[in-house]
Order: structure tokens, then sequence, then C-alpha cells
């Protein structure tokens, strides 16, 4: 089965006042290490959807294999990166992850489970990382919905596409909770750094 993944990176970062996606975090930059979490769990075929500061973000994957799509509609809605990104997957993709670049803190373990619940509950399963009762990200969606994705235009961004799909889709409460972080202030990636230097297993994010 072969498993994409689309993490976007194309917003302003008007909030935290600096690129969101090069802030530095253990080593690695929060795009690095996504892009790491995804290869760890065996996912080779990863996009990375740009817009803003598109040169500065390219420049820090020169030494990856990630495919790397620009989105020249970045001061928009979040939904057209999403869009630019499935609109790069191929025609082998069965399923794909979509990965704001601001939730840093997911791991391979989170992300083989969801494979196999996918695995198990069939193509048409759309799956969510939860804890305690909210869903976080990224969502496992089925290459099925792909071209009902392309064509929605309606108000609320994937949300409200996935929300359209409510019966089809599984919550998988794997008792981690760094699948609700995200940042969007200064204040909280200092509150993202402190819990991660604290906390010995984030860091291999396995």
């Amino acid at each position: 089965m072969k498993i994409s993944a689309i993490i976007l990176a194309a917003g302003y970062s008007s909030r935290m006042g600096k690129l969101k996606a090069l802030l530095p975090l253990g080593g690695e930059t929060l795009l690095q290490r996504a892009v790491r979490i995804f290869q760890t769990a065996g996912i080779t075929d990863i996009v990375v959807v740009t817009g803003y500061e598109h040169e500065k973000i390219q420049a820090s994957l020169a030494d990856t294999t990630v495919r790397i799509v620009f989105n020249p509609f970045f001061d928009r809605e979040m939904f057209l990166s999403v869009k630019a990104g499935v609109a790069s997957l191929d025609s082998k993709t069965e399923a794909f992850y979509v990965l704001p670049v601001d939730t840093p803190l997911q791991s391979a373990y989170i992300l083989l489970q969801m494979n196999k619940i996918r695995a198990g509950a069939g193509p048409g399963i759309i799956v969510h990382p939860c804890y305690q009762g909210k869903r976080g990200h990224p969502p496992l969606i089925g290459a099925g919905y792909i071209n009902a994705l392309m064509q929605w235009n309606r108000p609320g961004g994937l949300k409200a596409f996935l929300h359209e799909y409510r019966d089809q889709q599984f919550d998988a409460d794997l008792g981690d909770p760094y699948v609700l972080y995200d940042i969007d202030t200064p204040e909280e990636y200092l509150l993202l750094k402190e819990d991660f230097n604290s906390n010995p297993t984030i860091p291999a994010g396995e």
C-alpha cells in the first residue's frame, strides 16, 4: 500500500512573527522533523507545499528527497494548499496524510498504528488521530476521496470537507496528547520547546 504525506508550509506565520517551518526544535527545524517522522514511518513520497518564503524553505530541504509544490495562492485559504498537494499525488497513492507544519510532535508510532487501522478497516475509511475525544493531526485520507476534494468549493476548508464524510471516519485514540499540539504564537512556541526539552520520549519521534 503506497501512502503519501502532504506537509503544509505555505503560510505567512503572521502571528508567530517568524517562519514557522524553519523554527528550530531539537537540532532540526519543525519542517525537517515532520519530514523525518514520516520517513521513519516508512513513507517515502512526501510533498511539501510552499508559498511564502518559498526559496528559504526549498533551500532547507536541499538534502532530502521530498517533492516541493509551490502554491501561488498561498495568501488565500489553507485549503488551496491542500488541493495543491493532493493534485501532485500520482495514481499509485492509495492514501495520504495532511499535516500542517505547525503541529510538529507527532510520532512515527502513531502513524504506523493509523496505517494498520486503515488497512484493517478498508480503503473507504478516513482515520483521525485523537486524544481524549478530540481530533488532532494528521488525518489519513483514502485516495478515493481525491476527486471530491479537488472539486470541493464550499466554506470551511478541509475540516468541512471531511465532515461531509463523517460516517466513513474512524477516531483512533492512541493515548498521545501531542497529536493536538500546534503553535501559532511565540508564547506557544516557548511552551512547546519547554515540553520538548523536559520529555525524553519526544525527540526521537518514534
